[in-house]
């Protein structure tokens, strides 16, 4: 993948992932492939960036096996190098752009999320994750970084923060062609935290549009396997296990053939709750 062949329009759609699963054309085409590939081509990819004379390469390749690992649900354990690898970035010269920078500090973000969980340390980084994103002035960045920090706040039973934190970002990306990717995710995280603080009723009606969106099945795999978990968790709440299990079976079909492993477990936590 030769990174002399990106435009600046295709970079920043790149390390912004303001794409879908079958939009990418062009110079996209090869990243987007590579994050749909198993994590072990990630690693050939990467050893092939470090040579590219164009310093963001490393970064987009991390960006790709962060992105393969999380759309999978599984082995969280091998979040490990490609994290070690984003925080070598930090001392690489020549320097990768500030968008490079900043995107690969969220996703690292969101993979020490997934991985350990490890709030006291992923809110002490939030800070300096903030700047990054404000040096490169990225309007999805600041989205992702604002529905991460809400799930930490939601994890740690800080409802109301999360719900602010979640409300000032709906303000970023004004235009309804910006960002969308970045906009559902903060929306299926929204409409989680409206069950979680007793409003699953209205969370299950805002998951409920989000997954009859036109293309939706071409919306990252991470999005769709999570809005339809959410989807679940309000709606067993709303109704009677009889009633939801055609929605059980839906999210069965998504997260069991595949092995999501996390997703699977979130499944059955919502059935647990019917």
């Amino acid at each position: 993948m030769d990174g002399h062949a990106w435009t600046t329009t295709d970079k920043q759609r790149w390390f912004e992932q303001d794409l879908r699963q079958d939009d990418a054309q062009g110079a996209l085409a090869p990243w987007l492939a590579l994050s749909q590939c198993p994590v072990q081509a990630c690693e050939a990819a990467y050893q092939g960036a470090l040579s590219c004379p164009d310093p963001d390469a490393p970064a987009a390749v991390i960006l790709a096996a962060v992105n393969t690992i999380w759309d999978r649900g599984r082995h969280f354990e091998g979040l490990g190098i490609w994290l070690a690898r984003a925080q070598a970035l930090r001392t690489t010269s020549p320097a990768p752009s500030l968008l490079a920078q900043a995107s690969v500090a969220v996703f690292a973000l969101i993979g020490e999320l997934l991985w350990q969980a490890r709030l006291p340390a992923l809110r002490l980084a939030l800070p300096e994750v903030r700047a990054c994103v404000e040096r490169a002035d990225s309007d999805p960045l600041r989205i992702f970084l604002a529905t991460c920090e809400a799930y930490m706040l939601l994890m740690a039973g800080e409802l109301h923060a999360a719900q602010q934190v979640l409300q000032d970002a709906a303000h970023f990306a004004p235009q309804p062609e910006q960002a969308q990717v970045a906009k559902l995710h903060r929306a299926a995280c929204a409409a989680l935290l409206e069950g979680v603080m007793g409003r699953a009723g209205q969370g299950e009606s805002t998951l409920r549009q989000i997954m009859a969106s036109p293309g939706f099945e071409h919306w990252p795999a991470a999005l769709q396997v999570m809005a339809t978990a959410h989807h679940l968790y309000c709606l067993v709440q709303t109704a009677e296990l009889d009633e939801v299990m055609p929605d059980i079976e839906r999210v069965r079909a998504a997260v069991v053939p595949g092995n999501r492993a996390f997703h699977r477990s979130y499944m059955h936590f919502s059935l647990g709750q019917a």
